[in-house]
């Protein structure tokens, strides 16, 4: 086998960052539904995302607000338990759309962590 043989290189453009959000957030909110049972008894694999969303968010670094609140999506996605799931949401590639929406679209948020606690206590919430 030749390396990247049958490999193909994608232009991404603006237009497809916009459409893929709405995917993107389909999925998460499939995820949520079903990862809402497990989050709800337990979030400790969100809350190291949200703690250094904090300070991302204090620092303005924007290269940490991207890789954690990627890696907080990641981990509601994987607690749904469902590999399809998780496999199609990773095939979006979801850390390259986020850091260029950021770039190219400008959705420049200062209060990444504040958002992503919200969506742990609404799961805790639904605790029993």
């Amino acid at each position: 086998s030749a390396p990247n043989k049958g490999v193909r290189v994608r232009n991404l453009t603006a237009a497809d960052l916009e459409e893929s959000y709405p995917v993107r957030a389909g999925l998460e909110q499939i995820a949520a539904e079903l990862a809402a049972p497990r989050l709800g008894r337990d979030c400790s694999a969100l809350e190291p995302h949200v703690a250094a969303l904090h300070e991302a968010d204090r620092l303005a670094d924007g290269e940490a607000q991207v890789r954690h609140t990627v890696g907080f999506h990641r981990e509601m996605v994987r607690a749904a338990g469902n590999a399809v799931l998780l496999h199609t949401w990773e095939g979006l590639g979801i850390e390259v759309f986020t850091a260029l929406s950021i770039r190219w679209l400008g959705t420049v948020q200062k209060s990444y962590a504040e958002e992503h606690q919200a969506l742990i206590d609404a799961f805790l919430a639904e605790d029993p």
